[in-house]
């Protein structure tokens, strides 16, 4: 009674699609939080801990989820931070902002898989000045991935299509630096990971330096919907 339902674009709002799987089971900021998966989308339930008003269900597709998709989901929202449930396979975790690429990437303390809060970049209002990633390290390497306001943050990589690869090295981290606010127009969209591809550059006509053309192209959950941005920085 009373809970509030939301869901990703294109994720369905029924029943479960398989025998739910708990994940998380506990107290967070709070609040009461279950995590369950059932083959297809993550749910996630929240409530008060002092009664059941103000309850929320979330519900995220993550069908076909490889290791980078699978590696953190959201647990809390509170004043603008949240906390992430991380995978077990995860060994370190660390918090970068993405648009300053020369910039010390800061530990993030976890404990059996909660994270310590971490500023949203994707609903803090105002002008964007930074945008926080987390940098996820497993045994197969070092990912990152960004919170759009839902349940699963987005995974990054960087390079021509086909050719991708993960945008934790130096050299994506300085494709991403120009480009990491416009992640604010992919919010909410059920995106699944989020690439950057330097296209074409070319001195400029003063000789005061390069223009480069970046396409920013959102792939979805759902496989339809991608959001495709072409943008210029000189």
């Amino acid at each position: 009674k009373g809970v509030r339902v939301s869901a990703t674009p294109g994720t369905p709002t029924g029943g479960p699609a398989g025998p739910p799987r708990l994940l998380y089971a506990g107290t967070v900021d709070t609040a009461r939080v279950v995590v369950l998966y059932d083959g297809l989308r993550l749910a996630r339930y929240a409530e008060p801990e002092a009664g059941t008003q103000g309850a929320v269900l979330d519900l995220a597709r993550v069908d076909g989820a490889g290791r980078a998709g699978s590696s953190a989901v959201v647990l809390s929202r509170v004043d603008g931070n949240l906390r992430y449930l991380l995978a077990p396979w995860v060994r370190e975790a660390d918090e970068r902002d993405l648009r300053e690429p020369g910039s010390k990437a800061t530990a993030l303390a976890f404990t059996d898989g909660v994270t310590s809060p971490l500023a949203s970049p994707a609903l803090r209002p105002g002008p964007c000045a930074s945008w926080n990633v987390l940098r996820l390290t497993d045994g197969t390497g070092t990912r990152l991935v960004t919170d759009l306001g839902e349940l699963v943050p987005a995974h990054l990589t960087a390079g021509r299509p086909g050719e991708t690869r993960e945008a934790s090295g130096a050299g994506a981290l300085r494709t991403w630096a120009p480009y990491a606010c416009s992640l604010g127009a992919m919010r909410s969209a059920g995106v699944r990971s989020v690439n950057a591809w330097a296209f074409a550059e070319q001195p400029l006509p003063d000789g005061s330096g390069e223009a480069a053309w970046v396409c920013t192209r959102a792939e979805t959950w759902r496989g339809g919907g991608a959001r495709v941005l072409a943008q210029f920085h000189t």
